[in-house]
């Protein structure tokens, strides 16, 4: 047999055979190498931390999306754009949209378990950038976030004043048209003769509209501010640094308690006086309005501004999943239950914005005037009709 094989190699050009054996070694080494490199990525893998739950997963994605976008800028826009007319094209953009990107983004991320930079760049080196561009986008989104936070913290440490100190106008911070419902104003030609629409407006100004009137007042420094500014870095900070095993305790507390509270709010809202109007302002539908471009626009940047697809953040996210664990299902679930929830705030705020129309006897469209920052008006006014405020 070996005599037929040699015979038959005298005719080839064969290599030499320390050269065959050369190239064997450096071969077996490249293997060794990329061994080296599989067994590193599966221990990579093995390693790579999991939630402990489903329940963890879900409510890490409500924590991402529940928040500004919804709470804040949906009602705004839904009177923007045609009260319960914008529902349309809102939950239109919510399907075609919304759970096409979250099915597609969490079953990659699940199926790789990659962050955005490794998973973009596994796909071809050149996406890499994509996914540099997702880290960068929630690095710069996170920079204003903190800075509303730190709002609502300054807010937060202000609810424990007993009485609350944007209950009255016996406060430093008052000006000249702050008044109290039930009181004398004091300036009261301007509520008794109001001739023109900017007069009465300056007169009609509440109490948390003095605290409060918009992110377009600029002014100085406030140290209070950077002090509640440097508070929520440092909570920030805490509730992600030891990754999704902190991260994922944290959001049974900041998921599940302002739903607590927005419940409570919405209950006791809708008992006031002038609720009912309030709510019907929200819903009643101007469906001429859609024949235009802004509300159809408007509410595919809704999708994206309160949703977050595209931003990254839910790659990582589920990226912690288990292997087999049934994406599909959450993909489409959580993005439904953050619109259903930005439409249950609206139901709360516009319940308050009708009683305080109530109380000051006047139309919503002179009290809703403040833009997506109304929010900070409406729900500090709400607690006040709260038995324990504080609380």
């Amino acid at each position: 047999g070996w005599l037929t094989v040699t015979k038959s190699l005298q005719g080839c050009n064969v290599p030499n055979p320390s050269i065959l054996y050369s190239a064997a070694n450096s071969s077996e080494g490249a293997d060794d190498d990329d061994d080296s490199e599989d067994d590193e990525e599966e221990e990579e893998e093995e390693e790579k931390s999991t939630w402990n739950g489903r329940f963890e997963f879900v409510l890490s994605v409500l924590g991402y999306n529940i928040g500004l976008g919804n709470l804040l800028r949906f009602p705004y826009l839904c009177i923007k754009n045609g009260g319960g007319a914008f529902l349309l094209p809102y939950f239109l953009f919510l399907i075609l949209l919304a759970v096409p990107l979250y099915v597609l983004e969490m079953s990659v991320a699940q199926y790789s378990g990659m962050t955005p930079i490794r998973l973009f760049g596994n796909i071809a080196p050149i996406f890499k950038g994509i996914g540099w561009s997702n880290v960068i986008t929630c690095f710069v989104l996170n920079i204003y976030y903190s800075v509303v936070i730190g709002w609502i913290l300054f807010y937060l440490v202000n609810s424990f004043y007993v009485p609350l100190l944007w209950s009255s106008c016996k406060n430093q911070w008052k000006d000249a048209n702050c008044f109290e419902v039930n009181r004398t104003a004091p300036r009261p030609e301007y509520v008794t003769n109001c001739s023109e629409y900017q007069l009465f407006d300056r007169a009609r100004k509440t109490v948390t509209e003095t605290f409060y009137d918009g992110v377009e007042q600029w002014g100085g420094i406030r140290w209070q501010i950077f002090v509640t500014l440097l508070a929520a870095w440092i909570i920030i900070y805490l509730c992600v640094f030891r990754g999704i095993h902190s991260f994922g305790k944290v959001v049974y507390l900041t998921v599940l308690f302002p739903y607590v509270a927005l419940t409570t709010l919405l209950i006791r809202g809708v008992l006031l006086p002038g609720s009912r109007e309030g709510i019907l302002y929200y819903l009643t539908p101007d469906w001429p309005r859609l024949a235009t471009l802004t509300p159809w626009i408007d509410a595919a940047q809704q999708i994206f501004w309160s949703l977050g697809p595209t931003w990254g953040a839910l790659i990582m996210l589920a990226s912690h999943n288990r292997f087999s664990n049934n994406i599909y299902r959450d993909a489409i679930v959580t993005p439904i239950v953050c619109s259903m929830t930005a439409f249950l705030g609206g139901f709360a705020i516009f319940a308050y914005l009708g009683n305080m129309a109530w109380k000051l006897n006047t139309g919503i469209d002179c009290i809703f005037k403040s833009g997506p920052t109304m929010a900070f008006i409406v729900y500090p006014d709400a607690v006040l009709n709260l038995p324990f405020p504080q609380i």
